[in-house]
């Protein structure tokens, strides 16, 4: 399960200074930098972002950052990264991109279909500028960053609505993600804690889950996942998550709030 993202962010450790916009003010403030999202197909992390682009007031992103969410069908993460660096133009118009833009990778950090090989080669380009081509003239010079959760995006969902730490064990069944029944371990453990099918995501039912009870408890819940997946008993850099639990999803969007 990868995620693949074009998404307009500065790397986990720097982040972008823009001015503090309190509300969404879309139709005033044209966006200054844009997210470029690209995922695998319309799997889950396709329809958490896309979920969160269309809710983003209730998450308090901030107004001067834009959210585009793509889709790449291919069967690994070094195939996903290659497919969009090459023919970038397929998937986004020259005069759609500047140079403050960002492209995001997301991936699963699943060790069967993400081997360590491709892991070392996507770690190598990450916070990395690259000349993307347009044709034969244009040119745009924009950062990669590659955003990983271990093992599976699932771990993301669970940083919204756990209140305590995990266990060992649960750490150690996380990270090996085998299969339980018809589904993998992270799948039906959020099923048995909230009573989420994973497979039929979307924002709305998700935050419910997580007790939302209006819309402004939204940008509440995704500050409580932030500072969770950011504890030391989880890697949220991407050298750690090679072979640790965690997540550095959490680090990016946090750059996008207010």
């Amino acid at each position: 399960m990868l995620f693949l993202v074009c998404l307009v962010t500065k790397m986990i450790s720097s982040k972008i200074p823009l001015p503090n916009v309190t509300l969404y003010e879309r139709h005033s403030k044209e966006p200054n930098i844009t997210y470029f999202i690209f995922s695998e197909g319309d799997r889950l992390e396709y329809k958490y972002f896309k979920g969160l682009s269309g809710k983003r007031k209730f998450f308090n992103i901030n107004a001067l950052i834009d959210i585009e969410t793509l889709q790449c069908n291919e069967t690994n993460p070094m195939n996903i990264y290659n497919k969009v660096i090459n023919s970038i133009h397929t998937y986004i118009d020259y005069d759609d991109i500047k140079e403050t833009d960002f492209l995001l990778f997301i991936f699963d950090r699943d060790k069967i279909s993400f081997t360590e090989e491709q892991y070392d080669y996507l770690l190598s380009k990450n916070n990395q500028t690259h000349y993307l081509k347009f044709g034969e003239s244009k040119t745009s010079k924009n950062k990669v960053i590659v955003a990983v959760s271990n093992s599976s995006f699932e771990f993301w969902l669970m940083c919204h609505y756990l209140h305590e730490h995990l266990s060992n064990e649960d750490l150690e069944k996380i990270l090996m993600n085998e299969k339980t029944g018809n589904k993998p371990y992270n799948k039906k453990k959020i099923s048995d804690d909230i009573g989420l099918n994973v497979d039929n995501f979307t924002i709305g039912s998700f935050m419910k889950k997580c007790s939302a009870k209006n819309f402004s408890d939204y940008d509440i819940i995704l500050r409580k996942a932030i500072d969770f997946s950011k504890n030391d008993k989880y890697a949220s850099n991407i050298i750690e998550l090679k072979e640790k639990v965690g997540t550095n999803v959490g680090v990016i969007l946090e750059m996008m709030l207010n």
